[in-house]
């Protein structure tokens, strides 16, 4: 597989700062520590977001490498970060995306089964922004499946009737549930675009192969100049080769002439 076809790093947003309050009197009790969680509100031209890198950094020294990067493929994680409807924004987007880390977690490294989990990375991404695409479901409603936590050592972790499923799974699940759900599909300039305003955005590829998974990943916004057709939208995913940054290019994403490549988004 080729190397990832796209920028090598992408600019970030100028170095903000803020004024610090005047220490508290010594005899003051000590804070509370902060909620794990943090929800990203609607973007103020002076909100403070959180660099990616300081979050990728804190991710991997602290205990919350231990909450999803290092996290079973299939199971569920807990994000730090969230973002929702009602609250886009291209920073968000880009601060939930990266604290996945997909490049280097070995959550979407692939193992001896020789297994890759594009489906578990765009789970993961969109549950974090509300829009969850679900990586195991109730084939007949589409509702998203709940844990078992009943389960034991060897048995499926979804309580019936909800399945785990692949890429191809969640195509079939995007066109099926997906317009109900707040999904709808568009063409690939109108998927960057919208990424670029900060709307959880999906590529997705069903394989004719039925004995084949497909492939999914997440849009993400593209700062580096006017939609290049030639090169499709801007991307992140877990596959054959994960990675952060990579245009959607068919000597990237492998899947040119073999079916539809598809492109959804969500409020």
């Amino acid at each position: 597989m080729p190397a990832p076809i796209g920028p090598q790093s992408r600019p970030l947003a100028p170095q903000q700062t803020r004024e610090l309050p005047p220490p508290p009197p010594a005899s003051a009790p000590k804070a509370a520590p902060a909620a794990p969680a943090m929800t990203l509100d609607a973007f103020q031209p002076k909100q403070l977001l959180p660099n990616p890198l300081e979050l990728l950094t804190e991710l991997k020294s602290g205990l919350k490498t231990k909450l999803f990067l290092k996290t079973p493929p299939g199971a569920p994680v807990e994000p730090v970060l969230r973002n929702s409807e009602g609250a886009r924004n291209p920073l968000a987007y880009d601060a939930v995306l990266d604290q996945f880390s997909v490049a280097v977690s070995p959550r979407y490294e692939i193992k001896a089964d020789q297994k890759t989990h594009c489906n578990t990375y765009v789970w993961d991404a969109t549950k974090a922004m509300g829009c969850e695409l679900p990586i195991a479901y109730d084939p007949a409603t589409g509702e998203p499946g709940k844990v078992n936590g009943k389960a034991k050592v060897g048995e499926p972790i979804w309580a019936k009737p909800a399945v785990e499923t692949n890429a191809n799974g969640q195509v079939d699940w995007l066109r099926k549930h997906g317009p109900s759900r707040g999904w709808r599909k568009i063409s690939p300039e109108e998927a960057q675009a919208r990424a670029n305003a900060g709307h959880p955005t999906v590529l997705a590829w069903k394989n004719p192969d039925p004995s084949q998974s497909g492939h999914v990943a997440m849009v993400r916004p593209d700062r580096a100049g006017p939609y290049d057709a030639k090169n499709g939208p801007l991307i992140a995913q877990a596959g054959k080769t994960n990675f952060e940054h990579g245009y959607a290019h068919p000597k990237l994403t492998g899947i040119a002439n073999k079916g539809e490549i598809e492109y959804w988004t969500h409020d």
